[in-house]
């Protein structure tokens, strides 16, 4: 081999067999050693908007075949609030290339929001052949959080 020494081989397998034996003797400490992250995040409504376009548009470029359709369900606790589900539904179907549908759909898209001051804002993709959630995400607008 040109260019690697013997003594640096020698040295990865020293490194790769001692690397499971590095744990003291003896059973684990009770409870989490490191604190889980909390991954509810609240979000302002571009930000909630913009997580969501992210998120699904990610999972339809590789789940969803180009030219599916897709229809929507949005219910919000104020209507006004069903803006931002449009804009992830425009986003997305660009990006992804999906049709809008009224019916007879291969995807449908339901969105609800409810709350006042914190909303709690879920969408969910649905395949309509088998009636299966394929995906779905949570987030909190905080309507005291800044544009």
């Amino acid at each position: 081999m040109r260019g690697f020494s013997m003594a640096g081989f020698a040295g990865i397998a020293l490194l790769t067999l001692c690397g499971c034996n590095t744990l003291p003797p003896g059973n684990p400490p009770d409870g989490n050693i490191v604190e889980p992250e909390n991954f509810s995040r609240s979000f302002s409504s571009r930000g909630a908007t913009n997580q969501l376009i992210t998120s699904l548009t990610t999972f339809c470029l590789r789940e969803v075949p180009p030219n599916s359709t897709i229809s929507a369900k949005f219910s919000a606790s104020k209507s006004e609030f069903n803006l931002y589900p449009q804009k992830v539904l425009r986003n997305v179907t660009k990006v992804a290339r999906l049709r809008a549908a009224a019916d007879n759909a291969d995807y449908s898209l339901s969105s609800n929001i409810v709350g006042s001051e914190m909303l709690e804002w879920e969408m969910v993709l649905t395949r309509n052949s088998d009636n299966k959630q394929i995906w779905n995400e949570r987030v909190y607008i905080d309507q005291k959080h800044p544009e």
